[in-house]
């Protein structure tokens, strides 16, 4: 690392690289706790750079080379970022609040502990990135790639993932409260303990993610793929689950109580202890579902598709099985059927 120039000299540096039509070459230069604020570095060479505790405030850095840059601690609020080279960059704790980063290359960078409150990262390149612990509430994320990186622990609440890639992402912990994830790709991530009550996940890739604890309650949560997903003891109180695709997804324990999952795909899925008290499963197939010691009282179950499935010790008191498929379904002595209703007529198997 050279030694240590001021915003005069940066200047002097950026006027003469211009006057020759070359690129600004900063590469590895010493720029720690000095002021660029609204400077324009835009197309810069900045690799390697020290850059920690930088005043970048509305600092103009579109399409610079910040590759490998120490950016700790850096103020970069309403930076304009966009193209920008950040892979690998150290960002830790930095104030990137309403920062411009559309489209930039943040890939392995480390995030952590920052502020990207209402910054604009728009198709930005996010995969195998650390950020955890960031805030990135109002954030907008629409196309953004986030596969592989780790977001515990993060406040997404409100932020905008549309279309967003977050294949096998580490999303623990995080709040995803009311955040936009319409047609997101989940696909594989860990998402246990996390917040996403109110969230629009509307024909959003679940298949296989971990939710297990999770908090989904008002969730829209239609159409999505939720296939092989564990929910197991998560809240889902009120959700709307309508044509979702829940086959064969551990919702053991699951809290589903005034859910909507209307022609949902529940075939083959672990419903065992979940409360689905007063939850609308009408037309839903639950075919070889485990619905042992579930709560199904004053359930819609209209139409629905149970045959085959496990009703052990279920309770259905005050259901509504008006021309279900129950053939070859199985259930006790202990289980609760509405008043008058005969499973056996009906095609249901007793077992001891």
């Amino acid at each position: 690392m050279g030694k240590k120039l001021t915003r005069e000299q940066v200047e002097q540096i950026l006027k003469l690289a211009r006057s020759k039509g070359e690129v600004p070459d900063l590469r590895e230069v010493n720029l720690a706790e000095t002021d660029l604020s609204q400077l324009n570095l835009s197309l810069a060479d900045l690799s390697g750079a020290n850059l920690r505790r930088t005043n970048l405030h509305m600092t103009n850095l579109s399409a610079a080379n910040l590759r490998l840059a120490n950016l700790y601690e850096a103020g970069l609020a309403q930076a304009d970022l966009s193209e920008a080279n950040l892979r690998g960059a150290d960002l830790r704790l930095t104030n990137l609040s309403q920062a411009n980063l559309s489209e930039a290359t943040l890939r392995e960078a480390d995030l952590s502990g920052s502020n990207l409150s209402e910054a604009n990262l728009r198709l930005t390149n996010l995969s195998v990135t650390k950020l955890c612990e960031t805030n990135l509430s109002r954030a907008d994320l629409s196309g953004a790639d986030l596969s592989a990186s780790d977001v515990s622990a993060a406040n997404l609440s409100m932020a905008n993932l549309r279309l967003a890639s977050l294949i096998g992402a580490d999303l623990s912990g995080t709040n995803l409260s009311e955040a936009e994830l319409r047609l997101a790709n989940l696909r594989a991530a860990t998402l246990r303990r996390s917040n996403l009550s109110r969230a629009d996940l509307r024909a959003a890739n679940l298949a296989t993610v971990n939710l297990s604890e999770a908090v989904l309650h008002e969730t829209i949560l239609e159409g999505a793929n939720l296939s092989k997903a564990d929910l197991s003891d998560a809240d889902l109180s009120a959700a709307n689950l309508t044509a979702a695709n829940l086959s064969a997804a551990n919702l053991r324990g699951a809290r589903l109580r005034g859910a909507n999952l209307r022609d949902a795909k529940l075939n083959r899925a672990n419903l065992y202890q979940a409360d689905l008290n007063g939850a609308n499963l009408r037309e839903a197939n639950l075919r070889q579902a485990d619905l042992s010691e579930a709560d199904l009282s004053q359930a819609l179950l209209r139409e629905a598709r149970l045959d085959e499935a496990s009703l052990r010790h279920a309770n259905l008191s005050q259901a509504n099985l008006s021309g279900a498929n129950l053939h070859k379904t199985r259930y006790t002595h202990t289980t609760q059927w509405p008043e008058y209703f005969d499973p056996a007529q009906a095609g249901a198997i007793l077992e001891d």
